[in-house]
């Protein structure tokens, strides 16, 4: 499949998905989850990708994000298990790790000056999802140095 619309196919459920993600701090399953089902049918179509590696991606995408917020007592939402997993998905295992340290940077940075800056409370609700997609961009930008196969 063409690496830019695969890209577009993807900031088709992105853009969404962040933008009521800091409005509500909540992600839609139409979304995540049909984001998710129209990857894997497109890579299971094409031939791109067997059920196994598929399978693979989707428990790894979601499941890493599921024992955070089992682990977390919910602090971590599982929307954010979800849309990890479309990541996973769309982007591929090597992508989707690439995604989760660009992601969890950004996080880590908009955290300590939200907190120390802002004089903010550490519970105050930071939304995931923006940074998830800040992340795949980046991923995206930085792929030929990542070697990371992002939609390709």
């Amino acid at each position: 499949m063409n690496t830019y619309l695969e890209s577009f196919l993807f900031l088709l459920f992105a853009l969404p998905i962040t933008l009521i993600d800091i409005r509500e701090c909540r992600i839609p399953d139409l979304l995540s989850l049909g984001g998710a089902a129209v990857f894997a049918a497109l890579k299971l179509l094409t031939r791109e990708q067997s059920p196994v590696q598929l399978s693979a991606e989707c428990l790894i995408g979601f499941g890493v994000f599921w024992l955070m917020w089992r682990f977390t007592g919910g602090q971590v939402g599982l929307g954010d298990a979800k849309y990890s997993m479309l990541i996973a998905v769309a982007a591929g295992l090597h992508g989707w790790f690439a995604v989760m340290l660009f992601a969890s940077l950004a996080g880590i940075v908009v955290a300590v000056i939200m907190i120390w800056g802002l004089k903010l409370d550490r519970r105050t609700r930071i939304p995931f999802a923006p940074f998830l997609t800040i992340g795949t961009v980046l991923a995206v930008l930085f792929r030929d140095v990542l070697g990371a196969g992002l939609f390709e």
